[in-house]
């Protein structure tokens, strides 16, 4: 009987799909978390739209048509129209009593706040407002001022609003020759402070009036009894205003040929366009008169004041500069590329220093009109390229260029994208986009570049 032979049977090889895509998940999330323990996170920037407003601006010494007027009675002294508001002739601005029986009774009636309208009210919380808005610790002698201000405006609307209910006792006192109550000689804007400034002019002036340690402003309306020749309130006549600045000779130099620039005033941020014109210039300091012709009445209360020229300051992308970095590349005429492949491949005709030649497709960061800028990748500096065209060679250590740019991170790892500086300062730069390889508005971008790589991971 014959042997049967016994054949061991295979099992054939069965693929479990389920634990084929548990291990991919598996190792996928170790790799995450493995990046996410031992990568260094990088923090981002998203690029703005923006300007650069320093070094621009300047304290400026405000110039009107102005006048004092002063008592001509002695006596005691009220005041009705409120301090920087425009009075006509025919309105009431302060009264003198002479035995002060009547002032009295004025004065007694301020201390009645219920008298105060809604809209006194507002006028007021605005000039509060003001005052926080524009406050400055280099200048906190204006809150001073500020006070005795307010505590004058206070008093002024009390004083009308009484001298409303007083109709029979000022009749009395005007018939006796002992109340006058005294209007404006001219239309104007009124003001209960002087400060030595009224009468200087533009064609006068002097660099010394810029020393803010010799300037001093008195409050008027704080008096409650004047002379005969006392100044009682200050009017300025016109709406034409005058700010001059001290510059440089590059600031001096970009404005001399223009006959109007753009400022805008950093107490409230208001624009406005100004004539200008260069009046003197001491050692290495020019003062340039601007010449304004309206918001006098804004700034009616202020002599000096910060001012802005927004004269040749540039817009585009606002950067950190701690993002910009520079990197080196090979900045190539467009004429050595050639179109391989059926026109899908750009590429270099590469002679290498054994006479071997390749065609090379190069990593482009950008181009501009006549050249392409290529990453260096693997080229020798002792490489050359061929214009096959005209037989023209160039050589790559001819061809180093430096670029400025920042580390975009929009897809997960950090790529080069060169940018053109238009302006910069301590903190910020303002670059402008290139080409379609450049940034982009709310692109993110890595915010210090020198931490970060090219191609490295950022997620």
């Amino acid at each position: 009987m014959a042997k049967r032979k016994i054949v061991r049977y295979k099992k054939p090889l069965n693929i479990n799909i389920g634990i084929i895509v548990f291990a991919v998940v598996l190792l996928y999330i170790c790799m995450r978390v493995g990046n996410y323990f031992f990568s260094r996170p990088v923090a981002a920037y998203e690029v703005q739209q923006g300007t650069i407003a320093s070094n621009n601006v300047y304290r400026g010494l405000i110039l009107r048509d102005e006048h004092v007027v002063k008592a001509d009675k002695t006596g005691y002294v009220n005041y009705y129209a409120k301090n920087n508001t425009k009075v006509s002739v025919l309105d009431n601005v302060y009264s003198i009593d002479t035995d002060g029986e009547l002032s009295n009774k004025i004065y007694n009636a301020t201390d009645d706040a219920s008298a105060l309208t809604s809209s006194d009210i507002d006028s007021i919380s605005n000039d509060i407002s003001g005052l926080t808005t524009s406050y400055n610790n280099n200048n906190f002698q204006e809150v001073a001022s500020f006070k005795n201000e307010l505590s004058s405006e206070l008093t002024q609307v009390l004083s009308t609003n009484a001298l409303g209910k007083l109709v029979s006792d000022v009749e009395k006192a005007a018939s006796e020759n002992d109340f006058f109550l005294m209007k404006s000689d001219e239309s104007g804007v009124v003001m209960y402070s002087t400060d030595g400034y009224e009468n200087k002019t533009v064609n006068e002036f002097s660099p010394k009036w810029f020393q803010n340690n010799l300037y001093k402003k008195r409050i008027l309306s704080a008096k409650t009894k004047v002379s005969k020749g006392d100044t009682v309130f200050k009017l300025i006549t016109s709406d034409d205003w005058h700010v001059i600045i001290p510059v440089d000779s590059k600031v001096a130099s970009s404005i001399k040929d223009k006959s109007e620039v753009r400022v805008k005033f950093c107490k409230d941020n208001k624009v406005a366009n100004a004539e200008c014109s260069i009046i003197k210039k001491e050692k290495n300091i020019y003062y340039v008169d601007l010449h304004l012709s309206d918001s006098m009445i804004r700034y009616a209360s202020d002599r000096f004041i910060d001012i802005q020229i927004m004269h040749g300051m540039k817009d585009g992308l606002k950067i950190p500069t701690t993002s910009l970095v520079s990197k080196k590349a090979y900045k190539i005429p467009k004429k050595f590329f050639t179109l391989k492949n059926d026109g899908k491949k750009l590429g270099l005709t590469i002679i290498h220093s054994n006479k071997k030649m390749d065609f090379y497709v190069p990593s482009i960061i950008f181009s501009d009109n006549d050249n392409y800028y290529i990453k260096k990748g693997k080229i020798l500096l002792s490489d050359s390229i061929m214009d096959l065209s005209s037989n023209e060679t160039i050589f790559f250590k001819n061809s180093v260029c430096k670029l400025d740019g920042v580390y975009c991170i929009n897809k997960g790892y950090a790529s080069f994208r060169p940018v053109s500086i238009l302006e910069r300062n301590q903190s910020y730069i303002i670059v402008e986009k290139l080409d379609s390889f450049s940034i982009d508005l709310y692109d993110r971008i890595a915010l210090d570049g020198r931490k970060i790589k090219e191609n490295q991971l950022t997620i």
